[in-house]
């Protein structure tokens, strides 16, 4: 979250400014010497949170403001996986390495379609990586498929095409 906000004050020209999330990270404080300034925040987790900012001057004068901030999970973020092309007769082994992002999350789960037929399967983690193996056993351009659900219920998914 990144918000800039202001004030008004006419008769002081400095400010401290003591800022509550709400998570439970504690507080921050800002020394400005204008009458705005960003807060900026990353929140660990969704739900919705009581920010509160309390505004003092150099003459002991102070003001508050509160604000209700919602914070929705963000669905993981894949990398995009390059298409192969595999080349040759008989059976054909597709190997590549894939990753993702999701700083809102502790666990995941993910799938697999490999498009052949083969139905979508589970995919091992190593944490945000993966590791994608498959035997294409006929020629054709397949369109393989990555989804990745975190553990709040968020998803998104990346294809490629593996030409054999």
């Amino acid at each position: 979250m990144s918000r800039t906000v202001s004030f008004g004050d006419s008769d002081s020209s400095s400010w401290t400014a003591v800022v509550d999330y709400g998570d439970r990270a504690g507080t921050e404080t800002i020394s400005m010497s204008t009458k705005s300034f960003t807060l900026s925040h990353a929140y660990a987790d969704e739900g919705t949170y009581r920010l509160t900012v309390s505004v003092t001057d150099d003459r002991g004068a102070s003001g508050n403001a509160s604000a209700s901030v919602t914070v929705v999970d963000a669905a993981p973020v894949l990398s995009p996986i390059p298409p192969a092309n595999l080349a040759g007769t008989g059976t054909k082994t597709y190997t590549q390495a894939g990753s993702f992002t999701d700083p809102s999350s502790d666990s995941w789960s993910a799938t697999v379609d490999y498009g052949d037929g083969t139905g979508v399967q589970p995919l091992t983690l190593s944490a945000t990586t993966f590791t994608l193996t498959h035997s294409y056993t006929q020629g054709h351009t397949f369109t393989l498929t990555v989804t990745v659900t975190d553990d709040d219920g968020s998803s998104s998914g990346t294809q490629t095409t593996v030409k054999v």
